[in-house]
């Protein structure tokens, strides 16, 4: 008899008894692939003490936030002192993950990058700094947006009321995932990307997808080529404006209209020495880049053919090209290198 009733139990260890539950055990027998090694989030991560900044009330905030399903970090308002509850908030810094640690499930993890820099999240955020020479952003914050990691990490929350949360603790010591060697996760990065972007050679798409040509669309009208580009000083107002083409940043935000296309950024900007570019592509595609990230991208068919280029603009290293630039070289070395040195003249200066 005893033997029948074994064949439907599974031990486990007395240590283990105060993190189980049935979904979280069955959550655990998720199989990750055996060619590259498990590691705990405490490998890659280290717990820190975020700065906190006392809240001045006629001074802005930028406050950050984050997305579920991998979808990262973002600005969620700009708001002042004054309208915060809150008189105390943390100091978000470039490579800090962030996720809400009264409310953590469905992915909702994101990286602080560049363009998201010197914001402020709340105390109900937690905030860890990530060690680039063991992982990479990019491969993280791919991990956050898988299905099966999802419910892996949504299978240690817990709590009593409709908020679930995972413990800071238990994020470092009990939870891993898998890791490659960096050039590995990159590799990874790049067959993601492959596999959903197109090639920026107009109508030209990966031959992973489609072959050496996309002849999906033989009619359709194309249109001049341009790219826009100008540093940001932290400062809103006009940047360039003719009778095609009007470009401002309001609230941080930057508003591009060209032609019957009016987009607006999906990121907030803060702070100061951004690089702000904008690819207008053969295809009549708009897309707007801060740094180093491809923000947002539009497309109006009835969008005309020729737009008028002729632009001046008292911005910081406005330039105006009639071509449309790829992305690999929007951003070079010497642009990064050119930002930090600047960077740290104006700090050695106060």
């Amino acid at each position: 008899m005893a033997s029948v009733i074994f064949q439907h139990l599974k031990f486990i260890n007395f240590k283990d008894m105060s993190y189980w539950t049935t979904k979280r055990f069955f959550a655990k027998e998720l199989t990750f692939s055996k060619k590259y090694p498990l590691k705990l989030f405490g490998y890659f991560l280290e717990k820190i003490t975020p700065k906190i900044e006392q809240i001045k009330d006629e001074k802005n905030y930028p406050i950050i936030g984050v997305r579920s399903y991998g979808l990262g970090a973002y600005i969620n308002r700009i708001s002042l002192g004054k309208n915060l509850k809150m008189k105390k908030y943390q100091l978000a810094e470039e490579n800090h993950l962030i996720w809400c640690k009264v409310d953590t499930k469905n992915g909702a993890f994101g990286i602080v990058t560049s363009n998201l820099r010197d914001s402020y999240a709340s105390s109900n955020m937690a905030l860890a700094k990530i060690d680039n020479s063991k992982i990479t952003n990019e491969y993280l914050q791919l991990i956050f947006r898988s299905k099966k990691i999802q419910q892996y990490l949504d299978s240690f929350v817990s709590g009593t009321t409709n908020r679930k949360y995972i413990k800071i603790d238990e994020l470092l010591s009990k939870i891993q995932i898998p890791l490659p060697s960096l050039e590995i996760q990159k590799e990874f990065v790049n067959k993601y990307n492959d596999k959903i972007n197109v090639t920026l050679a107009p109508f030209e798409v990966k031959i992973l997808q489609f072959g050496e040509k996309d002849n999906r669309y033989p009619k359709r009208r194309f249109g001049n080529e341009f790219t826009i580009s100008f540093d940001y000083d932290g400062k809103d107002g006009l940047i360039c404006q003719n009778n095609d083409i009007m470009i401002s940043i309001e609230k941080g935000k930057i508003n591009a209209n060209v032609g019957v296309l009016s987009m607006k950024s999906e990121s907030i900007i803060s702070g100061t020495n951004h690089k702000i570019t904008l690819v207008r592509e053969k295809s009549r595609m708009l897309k707007i880049y801060i740094d180093n990230s491809l923000d947002c991208s539009g497309f109006n068919d009835r969008a005309k053919e020729n737009i008028s280029t002729e632009l001046t603009s008292s911005a910081e290293n406005f330039k105006v090209v009639n071509t449309a630039t790829p992305y690999n070289q929007i951003i070079t070395l010497a642009d990064i290198l050119k930002r930090k040195k600047k960077q740290i003249r104006k700090e050695a200066g106060k």
